[in-house]
């Protein structure tokens, strides 16, 4: 930067810059980058830099303009930007010298008539006023300047009123007023206002709005006004007084009416204004639906049920249902879901409607269900070729898939498995059901066991058998004796190993094979009675063998033999056979002889029977049809007859020895009958054996298969029979001694006694 200070002397000087020379002739006090002055200038760098210099030291004086030009003195910016201030300290302006002036200065010692300053420049309009402000003409003396004065109407609230008017008006213009008190000059209405006007509104039934508050105020152009005069009530109130009134009339249905609002104001003066609100409420709301319409989500298998509609008219009438609801079917994204849709149209009085649309959202969140369940544990042992049932599912609402998969495991055995099928049933929504899972286990419970075992037959035999059964577990089976036949064993201790197809095995051990005791028969020979030579017998002793033995006597009677050599072949229930030999001797028996005495008599004689005498001998009778009166030595017996009969007599040796009972019948006549008579009756005639407990009955021919009842003593029956043939035969072993009689069918009986030995 390079700066020119130009004197009013003709004098300057100039100093700064840089590398741009001065101009014009000013003295040079400093200029260049070798020169620069003052030398706290020689920057670049942004600030702000002050200097006071001595003008008089360069000879800058004189009264006049003084001057400063700023050049930029540095070619290598072609812009430059300086906020410089020239202060100029000790200058005197001077005076005015003109006598005309307000500020004349007849003692001026520097004239400065530049700084004159005369009336027109302090008061208008010129030539009016003098320095001190006093009109230079005034002849009515009011103050106010000739050339000021102006006619005119001097009442503020008059219409013509002139602020300007330093007299009143001339008659010829007098002053006006306003038209009426409603108004003021320019026509503005001086009535009360609105601040805020309510407006005619066409509103529905459910925005009728509430009677606003309404405010109001005085005209301003009242205030001002009325402000004009001397005093005005609106000085101490300023307010405005309201009345309200509001009226319904009825329209052509509940919900359409109007209703009129009228509101007036009055102000301190009397002034008035009023306002009418009309507002015509119309009912242009459809019902409004009470029901939630909010789309209701039932199962598949839940009845179809729309929620009843409930409605409220907003503007207070009645609705109703127009025709009839239509509906919507729309399919879901499977079978068992759906959306369905019900249209109603509901109606007010004011013919206003809406049409509700309800929406079941059909969910199929059921899933399949297992209708039938086989077992859930299953043993086989055919796991590869039985068929196993599976379970049968169902859906309610729609149709599915039933998947299975399969694993396998280890048994418990070394070569079993373990099937496990897993089915799971999906419906067309992808409703999964619980899973069923089937256990398929190879059977493992192998189970065994001795079923029989049969000892050895006979001692020292080897036909003793072991029989093993089993069950469970998977066929075949393999059953291991250690090398043993188990249908021909002797006797002793074994063990069995059952193993099947998965070898699961099972070891019986401790099987224990017996046999029987050694097995013989010894024969005792008993002689024979002394009168029957074939009484002899044959007692066997045996000794072990099994059960009941039988014994083969080659076609004796053991009990009844002659004398002489047997055998005899003894065989146990096994079938094990034992043989011995005995060697029986002969024995005496006593010779029958002849009974005397007699054969017919008549009914109530006595009767002696005498039987040959052997010394030694004993005898015994009995008979039937008579009473014993006298035994006569034992060899004789006497008798009184009474029926039809016999006696009977057996002798017994001095060793003991039984003979044959030797018989007489007798025939009993009473005195009606002749002997001849008596003689062509049919009879029976018995022949007792009492060393065989046997009666031989001679039967007559024509009674053959007849029937007969022997009673006791006592008249019980005791026994039946029928005749099978002329001898018959009765067994008396099972009677009790006593006196019986034998009653054919239809013919006269017989008694005899039983009497027993000991």
């Amino acid at each position: 930067m390079m700066v020119y200070i130009y004197a009013p002397n003709g004098n300057c000087i100039v100093w700064g810059g840089w590398n741009i020379p001065p101009t014009g002739g000013c003295t040079n006090v400093g200029t260049g980058f070798n020169n620069s002055w003052p030398g706290n200038w020689d920057t670049t760098v942004n600030g702000f830099y002050t200097y006071t210099l001595p003008l008089g030291a360069y000879g800058l004086a004189g009264s006049g303009n003084w001057s400063v030009t700023i050049q930029n003195a540095w070619t290598g910016s072609s812009v430059a930007t300086y906020d410089l201030d020239i202060v100029f300290d000790g200058i005197c302006e001077g005076d005015c010298f003109i006598p005309s002036a307000c500020n004349y200065n007849p003692f001026a010692d520097l004239v400065n008539n530049d700084l004159c300053i005369f009336a027109d420049d302090l008061y208008s309009p010129p030539g009016v006023y003098d320095c001190d402000g006093n009109c230079l003409l005034d002849f009515d003396g009011d103050g106010i300047c000739n050339a000021l004065e102006i006619p005119g109407c001097q009442e503020p609230w008059a219409c013509n009123y002139n602020p300007q008017a330093t007299d009143p008006a001339p008659p010829s213009d007098p002053c006006s007023y306003p038209e009426s008190n409603e108004v003021d000059c320019q026509g503005n209405s001086l009535l009360p206002q609105f601040l805020a006007q309510p407006q005619d509104v066409t509103v529905s039934c459910d925005n009728v709005p509430e009677s606003p508050p309404v405010s109001a105020q005085p005209a301003p152009a009242a205030l001002a006004y009325y402000g004009l005069f001397p005093e005005s009530c609106y000085d101490a109130m300023d307010n405005v007084e309201f009345s309200f009134t509001e009226t319904l009339y009825p329209g052509n249905c509940p919900g359409n009416y109007t209703i009129d609002r009228y509101w007036v104001i009055t102000d301190c003066n009397g002034l008035q204004n009023a306002i009418l609100q009309t507002i015509t409420v119309v009912d242009n709301l459809p019902p409004v639906i009470v029901t939630d319409l909010t789309p209701d989500t039932l199962d598949c298998n839940d009845p179809v049920f729309f929620t009843p509609l409930l409605a409220e008219d907003e503007c207070g009438g009645d609705w109703s249902v127009s025709g009839e609801p239509s509906f919507v079917f729309l399919p879901g994204d499977c079978v068992g879901e759906s959306v369905q849709k019900k249209y109603t149209t509901v109606t007010d009085e004011c013919g206003n409607e809406i049409e509700v649309e309800q929406v079941l959202l059909i969910e199929d969140n059921d899933p399949p269900f297992w209708l039938e369940e086989p077992l859930e544990q299953i043993f086989t042992d055919n796991i590869d070729g039985e068929t196993f049932d599976v379970p049968v599912a169902d859906d309610v609402c729609s149709n599915f898939e039933v998947d299975m998969t399969t694993t396998y495991n280890d048994g418990l055995c070394p070569l079993s498995v373990v099937l496990t099928r897993t089915f799971v049933a999906t419906d067309q929504c992808g409703n999964a059901s619980a899973p069923f899972i089937q256990t398929i286990t190879e059977e493992t419970d192998l189970e065994a066991s001795l079923a029989s075992v049969t000892p050895v037959t006979c001692h020292n035999g080897n036909d003793g058998t072991a029989e093993v059964e089993f069950s469970g577990g998977v066929a075949p089976y393999t059953v291991d004796w250690n090398g043993y036949n188990p249908a021909s064993l002797p006797a002793g201790e074994y063990s069995v190993q059952v193993l099947d197809a998965n070898l699961c095995s099972v070891l019986i051990d401790e099987i224990l094979i017996t046999q029987p005791a050694p097995f013989s028969i010894d024969l005792e020979a008993i002689i024979p009675e002394c009168n029957d030579p074939e009484s002899g017998q044959i007692v066997p002793d045996v000794n072990g063998g099994t059960g009941n033995v039988s014994i083969d006597w080659n076609g004796i009677n053991p009990n009844a033999v002659a004398a002489g050599t047997y055998n005899a072949v003894a065989t146990d229930e096994a079938g094990c056979v034992a043989y011995a030999e005995v060697t029986v001797a002969p024995a005496e028996i006593p010779v029958s002889l002849e009974l005397n005495g007699d054969t017919e008599v008549v009914q109530g004689d006595s009767a002696a029977y005498y039987y040959e005498y052997t010394l030694g001998s004993t005898y015994e009778w009995w008979y039937s049809g008579a009473l014993e009166e006298q035994a006569l030595a034992s060899f004789a017996i006497s008798v009184l007859w009474d029926t039809t009969g016999f006696v009977c007599v057996q002798e017994t040796n001095l060793e003991g020895c039984v003979g044959d009972s030797v018989c007489l019948d007798v025939t009993v006549l009473d005195d009606v009958w002749s002997v001849g008579e008596v003689v062509l009756l049919p009879r029976l005639r018995a022949y007792p054996n009492p060393a065989f407990d046997i009666m031989t009955l001679s039967v007559p021919a024509e009674w053959v298969g007849h029937t007969y009842t022997i009673f006791n003593a006592l008249g019980a029956r005791v026994d039946d029979g029928r005749f099978e043939g002329e001898n018959h035969v009765i067994d008396v072993e099972a009677l009790s001694a006593g006196q019986y009689m034998l009653k054919p069918q239809a013919a006269l009986g017989i008694t005899f006694q039983v009497a027993k030995r000991h």
